[in-house]
């Protein structure tokens, strides 16, 4: 396996047929500030691009939710 960069809150599976799964958490610290995201599944064998487009959409919402329920920017950034 090639060694990938992983965004911010993703994570990788080894799945049974060989591929590898990549998915996007929310970290604990915002759901329990309220934060509607869970969990996504990114896709399976990504690019380091691919990678990196699918997580941007999902830690981008992060932000917006961050930012739209008055948490200062760097809180969003922990």
């Amino acid at each position: 396996m090639v060694p990938i960069a992983m965004p911010q809150y993703t994570s990788f599976k080894t799945l049974a047929n060989g591929s590898t799964g990549y998915y996007w958490t929310c970290p604990t610290l915002y759901r329990k500030a309220g934060c509607p995201y869970r969990s996504a599944a990114l896709g399976v064998n990504l690019s380091q691009k691919e990678l990196y487009e699918a997580a941007g959409v999902w830690n981008a919402r992060l932000e917006e939710w961050g930012v739209g329920n008055g948490l200062p920017r760097a809180w969003s950034q922990m």
